[in-house]
């Protein structure tokens, strides 16, 4: 079926539905990163003084850069063919 064929009312209903189709996996990678955060939050906060942290399999070193605000040293090992993003 052509896009011309598709009535204005079609044409909706196909984006409504494709909406549908995917706000469960967008809210389910909301809720998973939310997680993720408070968890980081919490390891933070547990941190004693002049903590220093290794983090291996750090990727492009995002988390490692927020640790490294509450943290004395962070050492970053990123993952197989990754650079950390200092």
């Amino acid at each position: 079926m052509s896009d011309k064929a598709l009535s204005k009312q079609q044409k909706y209903q196909l984006v409504h539905e494709d909406y549908d189709g995917t706000a469960g996996y967008y809210q389910e990678r909301y809720n998973a990163a939310e997680e993720f955060r408070v968890q980081l939050i919490d390891f933070i906060l547990s941190l004693p003084p002049h903590a220093v942290v290794l983090d291996c399999g750090s990727g492009p070193g995002e988390e490692a850069c927020v640790i490294a605000k509450s943290a004395q040293k962070v050492v970053a090992f990123p993952s197989a063919g990754q650079a950390p993003s200092a």
